[in-house]
């Protein structure tokens, strides 16, 4: 009777199994392309700044673009490979930070708003407090529905925040809370 023996097989397999791996990843290199594992390629300038901005068409998010300063619509259009064309009416001038674009159908309206304070975080940046509905907040972690409630109604009654120090005015929020909504939260001085 012959018995048969897994550690012949054993290397075999593995070299079977490190070939494989190797395929795919040539494969992603040349099929997705080279350029998103070079750390100074243009794809990868695009995936970080200062300024996030959403791109909608009919409610359809079209992409995310990154800059480093403030850009204006055609700007922003033109670095996701859309044309923006007379048709849209679009201004020269900068778009605030951490906006929306909005394009409605093939009407010229271009219409700018605030992009939800989950995909802010999600992309690792903060909230504006001065612009954060009562969904914004309760993206941020410690924020339940009734504090996002007394959030918005201080900011209502007494206008904007002027510092994210205001935050202890409002009741549920002591030092310790409001220390731990720092890292989320910030304060605009000029929209």
């Amino acid at each position: 009777m012959k018995f048969f023996s897994n550690h012949s097989t054993a290397p075999k397999s593995f070299y079977g199994l490190f070939l494989l791996g190797l395929a795919a990843v040539l494969f992603e290199l040349i099929v997705i392309g080279y350029d998103r594992y070079l750390p100074y390629s243009e794809q990868n300038k695009t995936r970080s700044g200062r300024c996030i901005y959403q791109v909608f068409q009919d409610e359809f998010c079209i992409g995310t673009a990154f800059f480093e300063q403030p850009q204006s619509a055609p700007t922003i259009l033109k670095a996701l490979g859309m044309a923006a064309g007379k048709s849209r009416a679009c201004e020269e001038k900068n778009v605030p930070c951490d906006r929306a674009i909005n394009l409605k159908g093939q009407h010229p309206w271009i219409t700018i708003d605030k992009i939800s304070g989950t995909y802010l975080l999600t992309a690792g940046k903060r909230i504006d407090l001065n612009l954060a509905d009562q969904a914004d907040l309760m993206a941020v972690p410690g924020i339940g529905p009734r504090l996002a409630d007394r959030i918005v109604a201080y900011r209502n009654s007494k206008g904007s925040f002027s510092s994210i120090q205001e935050l202890d005015r409002i009741k549920g929020i002591g030092q310790k809370k409001q220390t731990n909504l720092v890292p989320y939260l910030y304060v605009s001085h000029s929209d």
